[in-house]
């Protein structure tokens, strides 16, 4: 795809008129990057960047003390801005770097600074600002529930609640996630999950089939909803 079309269908550019559009790409700089697996895009100690996705997985990560590598959400969906919340924040954040977690492709977007954005014409400075507030929004929304996840005490609420979260219009379950990316996320260890999601397949709550669910005992599932 053309560099410049991914751009304009992006979320950061929603909602921008062909002039306002023209007008920002005449302010900013764009890079099309690629990166490998396990490669860091970014430190966020660093001066800010954003990034626009086009085809791969990027989250956030930090290293514990003791080696253990912590994940954030993962961003997969094309056009999704990555490193807004650092953009927007002076705060000394908690995680460490952007990550990308298989072969990856990104728009960098340089120029992109509150000096340069006062130059532009201020209702596109308003739409360029809603659509960072909409994206960091659904990244807040993300933290609150992982701090839901968290506190449960155990693994099958654990696992209920975020499959629930992903639910779609009928019964059936999509992850977009790998087990060790969901495991990583409920705070529990890879084989934790896969034994207790294999223990409620044989229960006749859910079943399995790759990367889809179903919920097949609506009661007993929806119990351990919190």
């Amino acid at each position: 795809m053309d560099i410049l079309q991914a751009v304009k269908e992006s979320e950061l550019c929603q909602d921008l008129t062909a002039t306002q559009f023209a007008e920002f790409i005449e302010t900013i700089t764009i890079h099309e990057l690629n990166y490998q697996s396990n490669e860091i895009l970014f430190y966020t100690s660093e001066p800010a960047k954003l990034f626009l996705l086009i085809n791969g997985n990027v989250t956030i990560a930090k290293d514990t003390l003791n080696g253990k590598r912590i994940l954030g959400k993962s961003i997969v969906e094309k056009g999704k801005i990555i490193g807004d919340v650092y953009f927007a924040s002076n705060r000394n954040p908690f995680w460490e770097y952007g990550l990308a977690l298989k072969q990856t492709k990104v728009i960098e977007i340089g120029h992109f600074d509150p000096e340069s954005m006062k130059t532009l014409d201020v209702e596109l400075q308003n739409q360029l600002l809603i659509n960072l507030l909409k994206s960091i929004s659904e990244k807040f929304e993300y933290i609150g529930e992982k701090v839901k996840m968290v506190s449960e005490t155990s693994v099958r609420a654990k696992i209920v609640n975020y499959l629930v979260n992903r639910q779609l219009s009928d019964v059936s379950i999509l992850l977009t996630e790998t087990r060790e990316e969901v495991a990583d996320y409920l705070d529990i260890t890879r084989p934790s999950l896969s034994r207790e999601l294999s223990r409620m397949q044989k229960e006749g709550i859910i079943a399995i089939q790759g990367k889809k669910m179903w919920i097949m005992d609506e009661e007993v599932f929806a119990s351990f909803i919190q």
